[in-house]
């Protein structure tokens, strides 16, 4: 008698939809699991060719995502199976949008990180300033899935986003111009008009190199070595002249005046002449531009033209006007060619 009463127990325990719920929860952990593992063993060999590396952040940032949405989905399903009351199904109709959300967050915290970590290891602003980007960029994430998680429980944002966006406004003026040269500076490193280590000559008329991209404002070296520091939204906004060219040298431009009275083709001559010999004895054999003479109009009794010449850095500059200004001058009086007194 005693025999049959526990077998009906078992019998009625393993027939329960308890178990049946565990079982299945524990079945779709496991199976789900090491599909995934052997899916992103799999896809991280792939992306090993060259020309796949950036998918690589996709599926890094996608393994502890999956893990957790895995989970919450067998918790949903097992809870649909599982004798429990309406209260519960909705804390765990809770607790499964929880976990999506959380998943989704952790996924795009785990995607800009290591877009941000890469940008670092690229961009000199980046590693300036790391903690702080990545500070915002978490705190933002994590506030909208916060907020998404809010709103999906029932739970009405309105009145709060009214009050962060109060606050938003206020901080903005506080901040604007900060959050202007900010922007300039993100601006300058997409586009990149300039890049560190640039010659440049700004609207104000100074020339110097661009050695420090900042979050505010970029600083340039002078020819006579002070140094200049111009905010973000400024350069942005007014033009500047970058002497890089197209093959990656800096181009040099040299303006110069002879009397009209001169043979412009014997002038044009002796300028290229002077310019290639500057050129080999800057930097012998390293660059194949050919010097170029523009004439560009007359200024009464003058002929006006520029000289260009490329240089392989900007440090080169000062020593190669220098040299083409002595040459030049020396050359013309050998060769007759009239300046103006």
């Amino acid at each position: 008698m005693l025999a049959d009463l526990n077998f009906s127990s078992v019998t009625h325990l393993i027939d329960s939809r308890w178990v049946v719920a565990a079982g299945v929860l524990t079945a779709w952990i496991v199976v789900l699991l090491t599909i995934k593992r052997l899916l992103l063993a799999v896809s991280r060999a792939v992306v090993k060719r060259p020309h796949l590396q950036h998918f690589g952040l996709i599926i890094d940032a996608s393994a502890p995502a999956l893990t957790l949405a895995i989970v919450v989905i067998g918790i949903e399903i097992a809870a649909q199976i599982a004798p429990l009351p309406q209260v519960w199904r909705n804390n765990v109709a809770i607790l499964v949008t929880a976990g999506i959300v959380a998943a989704l967050v952790i996924f795009t915290d785990r995607i800009s990180r290591l877009w941000l970590r890469r940008a670092a290891i690229r961009y000199r602003l980046f590693t300036e300033g790391y903690g702080i980007v990545s500070g915002v960029v978490r705190g933002v994430i994590i506030a909208l899935g916060l907020l998404m998680f809010l709103d999906s429980v029932g739970i009405a944002i309105g009145p709060l986003l009214a009050s962060l966006g109060i606050g938003s406004l206020a901080i903005a003026l506080a901040l604007q111009e900060t959050v202007k040269n900010i922007f300039s500076g993100l601006f300058l490193i997409a586009d990149k008009p300039l890049e560190v280590g640039d010659y440049v000559k700004l609207q104000s008329g100074q020339e110097g190199r661009l050695f420090e991209l900042g979050w505010r404002s970029s600083k340039f070296r002078m020819l006579t070595s002070e140094v200049v520091v111009v905010p973000n939204s400024q350069l942005v906004d007014s033009i500047v002249t970058n002497y890089r060219a197209y093959d990656g040298d800096v181009a040099v431009a040299i303006e110069l005046s002879v009397l009209n009275s001169n043979n412009p083709v014997h002038v044009d001559r002796v300028a290229r002449e002077v310019a290639r010999e500057v050129m080999d004895w800057v930097s012998p054999g390293e660059s194949n531009f050919e010097p170029q003479v523009f004439f560009q109009g007359f200024s009464g009794n003058l002929i006006n033209l520029t000289v260009l010449i490329h240089a392989r850095s900007s440090e080169l500059i000062t020593t190669i006007r220098s040299e083409f200004i002595k040459r030049v001058l020396a050359r013309f009086a050998r060769e007759e060619i009239k300046l103006p007194a």
